[in-house]
């Protein structure tokens, strides 16, 4: 079971040498990522892989006003 409190979206990117139908979308928080290998063999999005990363990663803040 994956603990989703904290997440924050990161974006997503195609997957590096996949087809144009493959992305790879992840999140981020303190201590690591959360990385869904996705494809859409039918038109309909679906997820491939989970890929949880114990890196050091800080989530972005937004910038103070």
């Amino acid at each position: 079971m994956i603990d989703v409190k904290g997440l924050v979206w990161g974006g997503c990117t195609q997957t590096f040498g996949a087809s144009s139908a493959s992305k790879t979308c992840t999140w981020t928080r303190p201590g690591g990522t959360v990385n869904f290998v996705l494809s859409a063999p039918d038109k309909k999005w679906v997820v491939d892989s989970v890929v949880v990363g114990p890196t050091a990663t800080t989530p972005a803040t937004p910038p103070s006003s």
